[in-house]
Parts: C-alpha cells; sequence; structure tokens
C-alpha cells in the first residue's frame, strides 16, 4: 500500500534556527488525520494546512494519505489515526455495526464525486450529456465501473444512481472497488474498465485526457436532491470527541477559517493557485481554474453539522441499503454543532 504523509508543523526549524517560537508551535498538539486522496474534496483541510490555519490553532497535523474510503475510516476507528475525512453514510453504517463512529463537522455539503464513462461506451448507448438522467442511468447497464473502494462514498453514489434507474448493482452491471485513484485512472486509460466514480480532478482529467464523457457532474448538481447534503464528514472515535474537546474544537475552528478564507474573494484566487501549485501542478492550470469554480459551490461557510443535515444522510443511506437504518443514528452518529 501505497501510504503518502505529509507534515504540518514548526518542528523541521529547530534544527536551522534558534530564534524564538511563537507560543503556538511550541504547545501544538499532535493530531493525525486521514483521507482518501488530494481531491477537492478535502480541499478544506489542506487549505488549513497551506495556510497554517491548523498551527495558529495549536495543532500539529500529520496526514496520511492515498487510502480507499474504507481503509481510512477503519483507521480512524482503529486508533491509528485520530480523524477521517471521509463519507457520511460509511460512518452511519458503521456506527451501526457498533463501532464508535462519530461525525462532528462536514468538508463538503454537495455529493460532489463525478460519474465518468468512456466515450466509446456513450457512443454505444447513444448518449451524450445532455441526454436524461434515466437514460444515463440506463448507459450502465452491462458495463464495468469502478468505485474507490467497495462500501464507500462513491459505491453509495453508483448504488443511489443505480437505485433511482431500477437497475441491480449485482446482476445488471459490474463494479469494480479499487482502492486508489491512481489505479482507477490507470484502468480506465487502458480500457479495463468502462467507467469510474470520483471527485474532481481527477474525473475531469479522465474526460480531457483519456476520452472519457463526463456522465454526471455532481459538482455542479446533476442529482438536485443530493445538493446540501453532508457527504464528506469529519470522523472520530465517541471516546477521542470526549477525551480531546478542546483539540476537536481547535480542529473545526481551523477548518472553518479555512471555508471563510476560500468564499473570500480577497483571498479565494491566492489560495486556488497555492492549492494548485502543491498538490496538482500538473494538472492543466485553466482546467484546475474551471473545477475549482464549480466546486466552491460544494463547500459549506463553515463546519457545523446540523439535525436537518444528519436526517438528510439518513435518507440517503436508507436508499442504498437493503433494509432500514434507524433513526436513533441520528443521535448516535451525529455530534451537533
Amino acid at each position: 500500500m501505497n501510504r503518502r504523509k505529509f507534515l504540518v508543523g514548526t518542528s523541521g526549524l529547530l534544527a536551522t534556527t534558534v530564534l524564538p517560537l511563537p507560543s503556538f508551535a511550541q504547545a501544538a498538539t499532535k493530531i493525525k488525520i486521514v483521507q482518501s486522496t488530494y481531491g477537492f474534496l478535502f480541499v478544506p483541510a489542506m487549505v488549513a494546512q497551506e495556510m497554517s490555519f491548523f498551527a495558529q490553532n495549536g495543532l500539529d497535523a500529520e496526514f496520511t494519505v492515498n487510502l480507499g474510503g474504507t481503509e481510512a475510516l477503519a483507521a480512524a476507528l482503529s486508533g491509528d489515526v485520530d480523524i477521517a475525512v471521509e463519507a457520511s453514510s460509511s460512518a452511519m453504517r458503521s456506527r451501526e455495526r457498533g463501532t464508535e463512529a462519530k461525525i462532528f463537522g462536514c468538508s463538503c455539503t454537495r455529493y460532489a464525486s463525478n460519474v465518468v464513462i468512456s466515450k466509446a461506451l456513450a457512443e454505444k448507448k447513444g448518449i451524450d450529456e445532455k441526454s436524461s438522467v434515466e437514460h444515463k442511468i440506463e448507459a450502465l447497464r452491462g458495463a464495468r465501473i469502478a468505485v474507490i473502494g467497495l462500501g464507500s462514498g462513491t459505491h453509495q453514489l453508483l448504488l443511489y444512481l443505480l437505485g433511482r434507474g431500477g437497475l441491480n448493482p449485482d446482476r445488471d452491471l459490474e463494479i469494480l472497488g479499487i482502492g486508489q485513484v491512481s489505479g482507477v485512472l490507470a484502468s480506465f486509460e487502458q480500457g479495463r474498465i468502462d467507467g469510474f466514480v470520483a471527485s474532481s480532478p481527477n474525473s475531469d482529467l479522465a474526460v480531457l485526457n483519456y476520452n472519457g464523457m463526463m456522465l454526471f457532474n455532481m459538482s455542479e448538481g446533476s442529482i438536485p436532491e443530493l445538493n446540501d447534503y453532508p457527504y464528506i464528514s469529519y470522523i472520530t472515535r465517541e471516546s477521542w470527541l470526549k477525551e480531546n474537546p478542546e483539540t476537536a474544537a481547535k480542529f473545526r475552528k481551523a477548518i472553518d477559517a479555512s471555508l471563510v478564507a476560500i468564499h473570500d474573494p480577497q483571498q479565494a484566487d491566492k489560495i486556488r493557485d497555492v492549492i494548485h501549485a502543491k498538490y496538482h501542478e500538473k494538472t492543466d492550470k485553466a482546467l484546475f481554474d474551471t473545477v475549482w469554480s464549480a466546486m466552491s459551490q460544494a463547500w459549506p461557510q463553515d463546519s457545523r453539522i446540523t439535525r436537518e443535515m444528519g436526517e438528510k444522510a439518513l435518507g440517503f443511506l436508507n436508499k442504498v441499503s437493503p433494509e432500514p437504518f434507524p433513526t436513533t443514528l441520528l443521535d448516535s452518529a451525529f455530534h451537533y454543532a
């Protein structure tokens, strides 16, 4: 497993300078965070790193990246890390199975994983970007579609769409779970799969470079009922939240500072360019800027989780599950602001 880590803090400065460090650096609290990719769904935490909002709030954040969604959640629940930035629905499923999964903040309030298929499949099925939702879903019949890990948010979105279109996920197509987005893109380029579900910019790169067609651009609200939905959240263990309330509050304060900056016209372009240079320098800048603009609608104004958001998440979960989940999850799986 390719695990990439990066550190946020000032520990490296200790070996190179004798200047006094700010008080927040001297008293920094270590916090370990995991997320699947450097994709746009996870931007608020990346901004908190690059713009020093974690450090300004007394946190020394260590990130693990490049795990599938299910694997990332498992790392948080086992105590290997403190916080997973992953799908709310995955955390709710886990909580119902008896784990300590607790959602205490939100990264993305639109189900902004996109569905891409090959142009060859689109031509074979006689559809294009302007086709109806029903015809687009029907085009998945008989296809090989990859998701970023079985049970992940990308998998659940695919199940939701299939249910809406009346397709059976076990009989009407082949769903493949691939743990890393790099493997998904390679499989798509080589023709081993007909399509996939992933967030920007990976979905956009497939359209630009690998003869893909954007079947559902969820970043732009292709399925209206999945807008204003707590898709990607900050998830931890309930015991960790009880034992570390100040650290959790500092984490959310740093994320909120990121969200304010992202939506501030005076700062937004600079932040966009910093994230591009740090994490996506190989992505065409014009494409990156376009995708950033579309995704800005999916990042909330702040990271609060409300009961209304929990109810929407529970409704989605029940549509992709064979058995309904109880309303008790609204209290057990969420920590409301």
